[in-house]
C-alpha cells in the first residue's frame, strides 16, 4: 500500500507540514508559560519529530525506483491491494433529504 503513487506524492507534503509545525511550536513557546504547558508542548514536539523521522524513512524506502525493483509477485500484490482504494467513489455532494409531510386531505 505504501508504494501507491498517492502515498509517494503525499510524503514530501507531510514532511514539510511536520517540519513547519515543529518550528512553529519551538519558536512559539512562551517563556512565562506554566510547567504543564511547557511539558505538553515539549511532548507534542517529540511526537512530531518521531512522525517526521518516520516520513523521512518512508521517503527513502517507498520510491518509484524501489517499486521497480520488486519481484513480479510483490508488484501484483501491491496492485491488488491498492486497486480497491482507487475504485471508492468520493461523495462530493449529497442529495437533499426528502421530508414526507402528511397531506391534510389524505391524498
Amino acid at each position: 500500500m505504501k508504494f501507491h503513487p498517492a502515498y509517494i506524492a503525499y510524503l514530501p507534503k507531510a514532511a514539510a507540514a511536520l517540519a513547519a509545525e515543529i518550528k512553529k511550536l519551538e519558536e512559539g513557546q512562551p517563556s512565562a508559560a506554566g510547567p504543564t504547558d511547557k511539558e505538553k508542548t515539549n511532548k507534542r514536539i517529540e511526537q512530531l519529530k518521531k512522525q517526521l523521522a518516520q516520513v523521512a524513512a518512508d521517503q527513502q524506502k517507498y520510491t518509484r525506483e524501489n517499486y521497480e525493483k520488486l519481484s513480479a509477485r510483490e508488484k501484483a500484490s501491491t496492485k491488488k491491494h491498492s486497486a480497491p482504494i482507487q475504485k471508492i467513489p468520493i461523495i462530493t455532494s449529497l442529495p437533499p433529504l426528502l421530508i414526507r409531510t402528511e397531506i391534510p386531505n389524505g391524498k
